[in-house]
């Protein structure tokens, strides 16, 4: 089974931002797991729910919310050099 990304029904609250940390976290993750499987068939898959954890997050980390965008860039850097990585 592929993760699906968290819906997060608020992303300005601080509490339910964490949940866009943790797309942001199971990107980089997925995709580091795609690498280290190589041609195996399964790291197509990997990538691409990556990619959904990817695009789930990211338009937050620069947002002008200082609750949520001081921290939640860490993440999204993570995640892109993971992707760049692929």
């Amino acid at each position: 089974m592929v993760l699906e990304p968290v819906a997060v029904r608020d992303p300005t609250d601080g509490h339910f931002a964490h949940l866009l940390g943790l797309n942001l976290s199971r990107a980089a993750q997925l995709f580091g797991l795609a690498r280290k499987l190589g041609a195996d068939e399964r790291a197509a898959a990997l990538r691409e729910s990556a990619q959904r954890h990817l695009a789930a997050g990211l338009p937050f980390a620069d947002g002008g919310d200082f609750v949520v965008s001081h921290w939640l860039a860490t993440f999204a850097l993570r995640a892109l050099e993971a992707r760049q990585n692929n």
